[in-house]
């Protein structure tokens, strides 16, 4: 049960923060031949990539801030139905987001992150408002959503960094508090398992 605060020193939106200033330092340094660069997600391009992340931003604060949901998933669909409404909801804004140059994705998400902080700092990170499907079906607190979110785009970056043939970025200031986030998702999986009294697991 996910019951108390993150476990991290810093908030959210700090550490968003740190990212944000480190994938617009990764972009700024490309050159033209490295957009058109296949990434880890396959059928997009390093440029796709970014367009992915700019729709993310745009998404989450229409959201979170606006209160917008214009892509609200099918009712009463199973995990594999979302799954792939998801994916092709995906697809569909890479897709769109082709017409966009490198120079217009950098500068939209340098215009978009500042307003994404600014939004997590006003949120109250123990209201159970959050919907995290991995970590179950309940309301769960809004750290776990939005460590969810810093998630996405650290791992997200680093498939940019793998794309570029370059290593991965595993500073533990960020990693940690991502591993941190995302092994609330073992509960709820293991839930679905067969177990018995005494039976433990150990993260390593």
């Amino acid at each position: 049960d996910v019951t108390g605060v993150q476990t991290c020193a810093l908030p959210i939106s700090a550490l968003f923060a740190v990212e944000r200033d480190r994938l617009n330092d990764l972009l700024a340094g490309l050159q033209a031949a490295d957009w058109q660069r296949s990434s880890p997600c396959p059928g997009w391009s390093i440029l796709g990539l970014c367009g992915h992340l700019l729709g993310g931003d745009f998404g989450l604060l229409a959201r979170h801030r606006d209160g917008h949901y214009g892509t609200p998933p099918p009712a009463g669909a199973t995990e594999g139905e979302f799954v792939a409404w998801l994916d092709a909801m995906q697809a569909e804004w890479v897709g769109a987001s082709r017409r966009l140059s490198p120079r217009l994705v950098t500068d939209l998400l340098q215009w978009t992150g500042p307003q994404i902080i600014g939004m997590l700092r006003r949120e109250d990170p123990r209201a159970r408002t959050a919907s995290v499907s991995w970590a179950g079906a309940s309301p769960v607190p809004a750290w776990l959503d939005q460590a969810r979110e810093l998630s996405e785009y650290w791992i997200h970056r680093q498939q940019l960094l793998q794309g570029l043939g370059r290593p991965s970025d595993l500073r533990a200031d960020l990693a940690g508090p991502v591993l941190d986030g995302l092994r609330w998702a073992y509960p709820y999986r293991l839930a679905q398992a067969p177990a018995r009294p005494g039976d433990t697991v150990t993260l390593a």
